[in-house]
Order: C-alpha cells, then sequence, then structure tokens
C-alpha cells in the first residue's frame, strides 16, 4: 500500500501534502515547478520541470 492523504479544499483550488521523504526521493524542493499529466482512471503523473 502506499502512502495516502486526504484532499482540502483552499479558495477554488484543492490541496494535497506531499511528504517531505517522498519530495526528497523526487529530488523536489520549495519553490520548485511541477507540471500534472492526467494518466486517466484516477491516475496523474507529476514531474519536476
Amino acid at each position: 500500500m502506499g502512502l495516502q492523504r486526504k484532499i482540502r479544499r483552499a479558495g477554488h483550488s484543492v490541496v494535497v501534502t506531499l511528504p517531505s521523504q517522498l519530495a526528497e526521493l523526487a529530488d523536489l524542493a520549495e519553490g520548485d515547478v511541477v507540471e500534472f499529466e492526467y494518466l486517466g482512471r484516477g491516475a496523474l503523473r507529476i514531474e519536476k520541470v
């Protein structure tokens, strides 16, 4: 089973937090820009730009 997080609303957007350990593994840091790609059936790909 993977990591789970609840989605919350912030204005007209939804927010999900990323655990710091996962961000480190993906080489993501505050201020980085990421791109989201919808893969279908509830799946997303997040890639650092």
